[in-house]
Parts: structure tokens; sequence; C-alpha cells
């Protein structure tokens, strides 16, 4: 009997470490106290900021919800920095939570109640303009990248980056980064020589297709701070491809369009580039069409020119629907001409339209568009040429292979914030994720990690996200190799479903932050989250999503059971 009751217990352990709540939250026994929050600051030389100080000030770029407010925010100046905030992470149990500049649509970077260790401070470079390759600090954006190179090289040297200045390098590229130059340069994913990470066990390791080549592979697609934190990555340079013309224009939202914007599409060169914005606001409705040529400008002249059929002249926004040759004398003139987006109010949806089937999908897309206010998508016809030649086989790089395939990247979405009533708000949720599952995922299985669908209803995520159970399985093998106690986890990131995992809403309510429930349904906040108590951590409670016995109060429980029997 004594045997059979040993046995069952080690069952019932293993069960209630999958089942439970295995983070510390704020009432615990065993949560830290103020003393030990102040305690670790003085081993920080970056700067940190605790729960309740006055420069607390969490900081993401998605505006849907609230932010989620960490117990402590680390803004790391050297390796050591991390390396303190990982130890104390594991000596109080708390959950971890990482981000480079936060620019993320999806709350995946920042949770509330964790050890947050925000890495916008790390943002060093130094060009080897011999080897053509410049390594970052991962709290870079492109903005700053450009500006970088673009004084360090003359002008000479370009990295493939986003179209939005904003963005940040880290997530970008390990999310398959595309942009301007991918059709002539490849991925994001494509251009990374090396990337140095801090994994769970405080080591730091180099990763490049010459050294730990497996998880650099699986870094090369995966998404997010899965494997470790990344505390340097190396690019590459590439010629700076010179004089460029643009077009714009504004055309109705209809199958009309849809015809001429994918045989354009289509049939556009390497060189070439574009963006297709259809919109249905109360008072902008249309389609924005955007389109770079780096040539001869005669040769961007017989492209552009077929753009002008159906073209809507717009004062208002300055699009004249007449080309502009030679606009920019080289690439930096380009971006440095675009703006970023401050912030993202939108529920987002995304797949890919290849070249048998992007008419038909912009067909039904700005179909849909057309009946349904407050709803746009942003198509990056950007994918191609270099892109899809490059590591085929998936031997390299662990996107999917369907995004390779790919034309267009489009990703859909219905505007909303965190001041949206809750029942529109829940509204908008329902409709986005009917189209995102009945419309677009028609055309392709895949979803983009790095503007993400939220709520995956079939919960296919794995095979949406990496192209099948086959990649996945490779990636969360040597995620459980590197990683084993899951320390560094994120919504839908590889290894989520290994333990329970707070799972984000998009539909905030009084003070709850929405970071703990699926399918927008907002959770109580009472007893779940005390972020509200400022300091006052000893007087909160926990809960477990509905279990309210903590994983060591529950084995105790089992002990004493086992001792009885």
């Amino acid at each position: 009997m004594l045997v059979l009751n040993f046995y069952l217990l080690i069952i019932f352990t293993n069960i209630c470490q999958h089942l439970c709540f295995k983070y510390t939250l704020p009432g615990d026994i065993n949560w830290p106290k103020l003393s030990d929050f102040v305690e670790l600051e003085k081993k920080i030389d970056g700067k940190t900021f605790i729960r309740g100080d006055n420069d607390f000030k969490p900081h993401t770029w998605n505006k849907i919800t609230h932010i989620p407010k960490p117990a402590v925010i680390i803004q790391p100046k050297t390796n050591n920095d991390i390396i303190e905030a990982l130890k104390f992470a594991k000596k109080f149990n708390i959950r971890l939570s990482v981000q480079s500049t936060g620019h993320h649509q999806d709350h995946r970077n920042i949770f509330d109640n964790s050890v947050h260790v925000d890495m916008s401070s790390m943002n060093h470079k130094e060009i080897n303009l011999e080897k053509k390759t410049v390594t970052l600090g991962p709290g870079n954006n492109f903005t700053q990248i450009h500006n970088f190179v673009e004084e360090k090289s003359n002008k000479s040297l370009v990295v493939v980056g986003g179209a939005d200045p904003g963005v940040g390098i880290y997530g970008w590229t390990t999310g398959g980064g595309h942009g301007p130059l991918s059709k002539q340069y490849g991925l994001g994913v494509d251009n990374l020589v090396s990337i140095d990470l801090i994994l769970a066990n405080n080591s730091i390791i180099t990763a490049s297709e010459s050294q730990n080549a497996e998880i650099f592979r699986a870094i090369r697609g995966s998404g997010g701070g899965t494997y470790g934190i990344a505390i340097s990555l190396t690019v590459k340079l590439h010629p700076n491809p010179g004089k460029m013309s643009i077009f714009s224009g504004t055309y109705t939202i209809d199958s009309d369009t849809a015809d001429l914007i994918s045989d354009w599409i289509i049939n556009a060169p390497n060189y070439a580039f574009s963006y297709l914005i259809p919109n249905n606001y109360e008072v902008v409705k249309g389609a924005f069409f955007s389109a770079g040529c780096f040539n001869d400008s005669h040769q961007c002249e017989q492209l552009f020119e077929k753009l002008k059929i159906g073209c809507i002249p717009s004062p208002s926004i300055q699009v004249t629907c007449n080309p502009e040759y030679d606009k920019f004398a080289n690439y930096y003139d380009f971006f440095n001409n675009a703006k970023s987006e401050l912030g993202g109010s939108a529920y987002l949806s995304s797949t890919a339209l290849n070249s048998l089937n992007i008419k038909e999908g912009l067909r039904e897309i700005l179909n849909f568009i057309n009946i349904r206010p407050y709803t746009g998508c942003s198509g990056n016809a950007v994918l191609g040429g270099a892109s899809s030649t490059m590591d085929q086989n998936g031997e390299k790089t662990s996107i999917s292979k369907e995004m390779r395939n790919g034309l267009m990247a489009i990703s859909c979405y219905s505007m909303m914030d965190e001041s949206t009533p809750i029942n529109d708000k829940k509204s908008q949720v329902e409709i986005m994720d009917y189209f995102a599952e009945n419309i677009l995922k028609k055309y392709s299985n895949w979803v983009y990690w790095n503007e993400p669908q939220h709520n995956f209803p079939k919960n296919d995520w794995k095979e949406r996200y990496w192209g099948g159970m086959d990649n996945y399985n490779k990636l969360l093998e040597i995620k459980v190799k590197l990683d084993p106690d899951n320390l560094f986890s994120c919504y839908h990131c590889v290894g989520y479903e290994r333990e329970f995992n707070e799972i984000p809403s998009v539909c905030p309510k009084d003070q709850c932050s929405c970071s703990n429930t699926p399918n927008g349904v907002c959770a109580k906040v009472d007893d779940i989250r005390c972020w509200y108590n400022a300091t006052l951590y000893d007087n909160c409670k926990s809960i477990a999503y509905g279990i309210k016995i903590s994983f060591q109060q529950l084995l105790i429980i089992l002990i004493l059971i086992f001792i009885l029997v």
C-alpha cells in the first residue's frame, strides 16, 4: 500500500505541476518583500523601477488594452544585470517577461506581476565595413540602425529592415522579417549572421551556421525570446540600391482595384515593391496604394503608367496619381521620409497571398472591408524575389514555407483601443475571428508571427505560425533542452503548451489588465491582480485561474494524505 501511495503521490505531483499556477503571485508566502526588490536594485548597474515608484512606467506598443503592470522593471546596462534578473525570477519563482523595443501587438512581451527585462537600453552598434556586417544590441530600432549605417558607410551600404522606422531589430528578425528590400536581399532571418544569447542557466552562447547551428536555425523564425535573452545580433550589409522612384494613389474598394493591383504585383520585378492599404472608416473609405522602384527611371515609368488607371487624386493627403521619378537619391532619403506609428490600436489577423491566389484573395478581402466599417488591411507586397529562393527546404531557417512562397503578407484589422466599449470590442473580435478562419485561411494556413492573430478557434497556432507540427516539434525539442523549466515563456511562443500560462485578452474592464483570459472575456481583478495596491504586496491574495490553492499548498495536502493513508 505504501508503494502504491508513493506512486500516486508522484502522479498527482506531476499533474499539479501542469495544471496548477506555477508562478508566485502577490500574497503567496514566497512572494518577495519590498526589501528583496530593493536588494535586487542594488545589484543592477542599469535602471530598476519597482512597482509603486513614481517613475514606474511600463510601456508597450499595443494600445488595445491596459498595459500590464510588472512587479519590477529592469533596464539592463550589462550582461550581469540580465543574469541578476534571471536569478531573482528563479529564486522567487516569479514569471519573467522580456521586451526589446516594445513594438508588439499582443502583449506577449510584458506581464502582470513579472520580473520585466526591458532591453531598450542595450542599443550598442558596431560596423565591420570589410566583412559588410553590423553588430547590434536588441534595443535598437530601425531608425537608430539606419542612421548609424548611413553615417559609417557614407550611404554606400544598407540593412534589410522593416518599413516602420520604430520597429525593433530583434523581434522583426526572429519572426521572419520583411520590408522594402526583401525582394532584393532576402528576409530578416536570411540576413542574420550570428546571435549572442543568455540562456536560462545564466551561460552565454553564440549561435551561427557554424556554431550551435540547431539553436541558430530555431531562432531564425521561431519568434520571441523563447530560447534565451538576446544580447547581440550581427546582420549582413548590402549595397545601397540607389535612386528610387515612387507612386501613390487611392482607388475604390472593389474587384476592379483587386484585379489591377494583383496583376501589377504578379508582374513587378524584384527591384519594385508595394503596399496596399484599404480602409473603411467613418470619414475615410478607400484603398491607398503606394509603390517604390529602384532602377532606371525609364523602366520605372513602364511600371507606374499602368497604375494610373482608376486612380483617384486626393489632394488632402498629397496623392496626385502622378509618379515621381528619381524622387529619392538613395534608400536613406526614402526611409528617412517615413514615419513610425506611435502605437497599435487594432485587433489583427493575417495571411499570405501568392501568385496563384492573390487576385481571388484580394477580391474577397476588399469585399469584406467594403461592407464592414472600422476594418482595414495592410498588404505588404514585399515577398517573393530573393526571399523565395533562399533556404527553400528550411534547413537553415524555421519560418513557414508559405511565407517564402507568397507575394504579399497581408494583415487585416478591426480598429479599437482601450476606450472602446467592451461589447463593441467583443463584437469586433468575433467578426475578425470569423474573417480570419473563413476567408484569410482559405488562401494560406500561415499567420505572421510579428503581426499575430490572437484567437485560434481550432487551437492550431503551432501549425499556422511554423508551417506544421514537424517543424514545431523540432523547435520544441531545442526549447526543452535549453530551458527545461520554461523560464522564458509567452503567449503562443514555442513551449507555451508545456504548462499553464496566462492567456492575454483584448477586452479590458475597470482595473483588469486582461492578460489572463481567452477570447475577449475579462476576468475579475480582485484576487488575481493586485497591481493597483502599489507596493503593498503582502496585503494581496492570489488565485490560480480558478484553482484557489497554490501548487505548494496542494503538495502539502497530498503529503498529509500520503502519511495518513
